[in-house]
């Protein structure tokens, strides 16, 4: 059965997708596993330097 990669409190870069907005490499703290969609894990990530909350798929996400 597969597992989520990144942990909750867990710290991560967020790599975004073409068209996403956000800064390469700015470092996210995960607060929330979700349930698989399309195949794939998603997260929600909260900003260290602003507090922006948004959902990732886990591809989109890097160890720091």
């Amino acid at each position: 059965m597969p597992v989520h990669k990144f942990l909750i409190g867990q710290k991560v870069v967020f790599q975004p997708e073409l068209g996403q907005v956000a800064n390469r490499g700015e470092v996210f703290i995960v607060i929330r596993q979700l349930p698989e969609s399309d195949g794939a894990f998603q997260y929600q990530i909260k900003s260290e330097m602003d507090a922006h909350v948004r959902m990732v798929r886990e591809r989109q996400l890097a160890d720091l």
